[in-house]
């Protein structure tokens, strides 16, 4: 090999040398945590913390939000959330013995519970089907008040059934759940949910005749006769789930037949979906979101 030669790859082997030594004097643990440190300071993001009160609806924001992002200036006006009852709360707040049982399976008992049922327009693939498909917007039905005669109740028709009878029914539409605990929840929502004891007072005021043709309402909106349908005002108490005896309805209305074999789709945007769909959270059957909130 010419002398050339090897002297241009004698440099080179002796600089890789100086520059591997040189990278391992620096790759120290000192010098890697401060490089780890140098890395997380430059990716955290400090917006300071929420100091600024609304003075309309006391909601805190950061310093930088819109004066009108909350509550549009006053013109959006909220309820205060009612108490809980004793048992939610004592599940709620992990001061029940139940409380770890109930948050491993809350959707399963709000499931026991719930009056509107799951609608989709599914994908068959065969007689063996792994997985569930569904086509288009997943959306809610909600039957009549009683079965027709001859069927089970299920979802709403279920609450007025005898006490032993909906417990019996709960019992064993979902294994390993507490039958205790969902007596107590059947016996909360029965004495706090004001939909509920709507709907049996209507009931029990029908004759058996009468129901064939029976309709309840829930209106999707409501608000005082004198004031403008577009103009957002807090409801008052006498405003809080009316429920009308055939009235004129809109889409969004909620339709709720005495006795039949059919089922209607909930809007979303009823004020009363999530007390029909979420019992355990609603528990009073108050108004969820609605478009006029």
């Amino acid at each position: 090999m010419p002398r050339a030669q090897r002297a241009r790859i004698g440099r080179r082997t002796a600089n890789a040398t100086r520059m591997y030594n040189r990278r391992q004097q620096n790759n120290t643990p000192e010098r890697s945590h401060t490089l780890a440190q140098e890395q997380r300071n430059a990716l955290t993001l400090q917006i300071g913390r929420m100091i600024i009160l609304c003075p309309k609806c006391h909601a805190k924001k950061w310093k930088d939000e819109t004066h009108g992002l909350c509550c549009a200036d006053g013109k959006v006006v909220l309820h205060q959330f009612e108490d809980l009852p004793d048992l939610i709360k004592s599940l709620i707040d992990n001061s029940h013995p139940l409380s770890k049982h109930f948050f491993d399976n809350s959707r399963r008992y709000n499931t026991l519970f719930q009056m509107t049922s799951f609608g989709a327009n599914e994908i068959p693939e065969g007689n063996f089907m792994p997985s569930f498909k569904i086509q288009g917007q997943v959306h809610h039905l909600i039957g009549s008040l009683l079965p027709e005669i001859g069927n089970n109740a299920k979802f709403l028709q279920i609450y007025f059934m005898s006490k032993s009878d909906q417990i019996s029914i709960r019992t064993n539409m979902i294994p390993n759940l507490k039958r205790g605990l969902i007596e107590s929840l059947q016996t909360v929502l029965s004495e706090n949910d004001h939909l509920i004891q709507r709907f049996r007072s209507n009931l029990e005021l029908r004759s058996f005749d009468e129901l064939q043709n029976f309709e309840l309402i829930i209106h999707a909106d409501r608000v005082p006769q004198d004031e403008h349908r577009g103009q957002y005002n807090a409801p008052t108490i006498d405003e809080v789930a009316v429920l009308l005896v055939k009235e004129d309805k809109v889409p969004r209305d909620i339709v709720l037949h005495g006795r039949s074999g059919h089922l209607n789709q909930v809007s979303e945007l009823n004020r009363s979906f999530d007390a029909l769909q979420y019992p355990l959270m609603y528990t009073r059957g108050e108004d969820g979101y609605h478009i006029n909130i």
